[in-house]
């Protein structure tokens, strides 16, 4: 599994995403099910940064996202239930 922070801030809520309508990867991978949350966490929603804004944790099946080995970034793509896109891309380091 692939875990993907999506960070809020003071102008992005990441609980406005639609949860139905994001991708990760070259292959576009849908979130996998969601392991168990700690008690109280809803929708993989907690602070990973520490900057005091909510975070999204999403989880993707690494096979099924299409990044290859040697690969130096991956894409987020997405839209807010507002019908507004979002993406959002970062480097990644791949072990083989």
């Amino acid at each position: 599994m692939v875990p993907v922070a999506v960070l809020g801030s003071a102008s992005f809520d990441v609980r406005t995403l639609d949860l139905t309508k994001i991708w990760f990867g070259p292959a576009l991978a849908r979130p996998a099910a969601r392991p168990p949350q700690p008690q109280g966490n809803t929708r993989g929603l907690e602070d990973v940064n520490g900057d005091g804004y909510l975070d999204l944790v999403l989880h993707f099946n690494q096979v099924d996202t299409g990044i290859q080995s040697g690969a130096t970034s991956a894409c987020l793509y997405g839209e807010t239930t507002g019908a507004v896109p979002v993406k959002g891309c970062d480097a990644v380091t791949t072990v083989p």
